[in-house]
């Protein structure tokens, strides 16, 4: 797991929000000391503030009240963002002691808050805590690790290294995290499961293929892709094939125009029709084919490229 995030561990899974004034009196009256210096900041500028900038400087009052305001403006402001930024470190343990919650739902809002704080040293956590909710197909939680962007690579990286420690549905989600970050620390695990046995495994890791940056080795996964058993594959194989230009496939892509499916032909099509001129050609070539299904999408395809041509120029 080198590279990966060091995982956050709680201290007491059990433990409990508790509620109430007396428990968090610190917590309130700080919020009323913060309230009494609001209160006094915004009498100061409306009665004392006036007079002083009048009386000192010449200022009419609406002049100092505006030069109040935005100086008190700008200070707030860079005063919030540093004590956010300190407030975030303070919370994000707190945070992944919520993800051992015994409620599910307090686990989901933890997640999703420490997406929001980009809480990159807690993704092992949250894929626990996703793991153990059973809900990688909630793409509500996918999110929280899709917003932290490519610093989330290495830890979703040390999870993909081991699949066979992995379930079918968590390797899925871990790969439609790296699709949509366009990040694989190790494309060599990707590309291995573009074989794995289960098929959404497969067609999430052809799609990350196409996603990562361009390399022929996964030009060669996606085109042995094109063969698999079930549609769906072939489908996204194509698909990621015309996201990497590679025109090695243009041959393969012309035979798999005649696929029974539909929306393996349409992402053919699709892949034929990025590969620019070459590309073009070959969908030329197949308006003459003797399957009428091959003539339609070629058809179908080069009536669309012709119209964004068209919209483009």
């Amino acid at each position: 797991m080198s590279g990966a995030s060091t995982p956050i561990r709680h201290a007491d899974p059990a433990a409990a929000v508790v509620l109430g004034l007396r428990a968090n009196w610190r917590q309130f009256w700080l919020l009323v000391l913060v309230n009494a210096f609001v209160g006094a900041m915004v009498g100061m500028e409306r009665t004392v503030l006036p007079l002083l900038a009048q009386a000192e400087f010449g200022l009419a009052s609406k002049s100092a009240v505006l030069s109040f305001i935005a100086t008190f403006g700008v200070v707030k402001a860079l005063t919030n963002f540093f004590a956010g930024r300190l407030g975030d470190t303070a919370v994000v343990p707190r945070l992944v002691e919520r993800l051992y919650d015994r409620d599910p739902a307090v686990r989901r809002e933890a997640i999703r808050a420490l997406g929001e704080l980009r809480a990159v040293e807690a993704v092992l956590d949250i894929a626990d805590a996703i793991e153990g909710l059973k809900e990688w197909s909630n793409l509500l939680l996918l999110m929280a690790l899709i917003r932290m962007g490519p610093a989330c690579a290495p830890s979703i990286g040390a999870l993909l290294a081991e699949p066979d420690a992995r379930s079918p549905a968590m390797l899925k989600g871990l790969l439609q995290v790296t699709s949509r970050i366009g990040v694989a620390t190790d494309p060599d695990v990707v590309r291995s499961l573009a074989s794995h046995e289960d098929m959404e495994v497969r067609v999430e890791a052809v799609r990350v293929l196409g996603a990562i940056t361009p390399d022929p080795r996964s030009g060669d996964v996606c085109l042995a892709a094109i063969d698999d058993a079930e549609w769906p594959v072939r489908a996204i194989a194509a698909s990621s094939l015309g996201r990497l230009r590679d025109e090695r496939a243009l041959a393969r892509l012309r035979q798999a125009m005649g696929d029974p499916a539909y929306w393996v032909r349409h992402h053919v099509a699709e892949a034929m029709a990025s590969m620019e001129e070459p590309g073009a050609e070959a969908l030329r070539d197949a308006l003459r084919d003797a399957n009428p299904f091959v003539r339609d999408m070629a058809a179908q395809t080069l009536f669309m490229r012709t119209l964004a041509e068209g919209e483009a120029a």
